[in-house]
């Protein structure tokens, strides 16, 4: 994992977050979260890494429907065990 809180000098600085993703479900695949490491700005040329989540699910008809994207993991489980955000 990248470090934490490094500085860029420059304004179009490299993204260091790793392309590390992770998944995680229901057994019927009702509601699924998908997370990946984000970049996110402190102010003052100061990054963060973080691992945000993508809450989805599907509709009746059986197409996939975002519900929330950029959630921490403690909502993302309590969406994939309850439904509930």
């Amino acid at each position: 994992m990248a470090p934490s809180n490094y500085k860029v000098s420059t304004m179009r600085g490299a993204n260091f977050a790793a392309n590390v993703t992770a998944a995680m479900g229901t057994k019927a695949d009702a509601r699924w979260a998908t997370g990946k490491l984000v970049k996110r700005s402190l102010g003052f040329k100061r990054f963060d890494v973080v691992m945000a989540w993508t809450c989805k699910t599907r509709d009746e008809s059986g197409k996939v429907v975002t519900v929330r994207v950029g959630v921490t993991e403690e909502c993302a489980k309590r969406f994939v065990e309850t439904g509930e955000m």
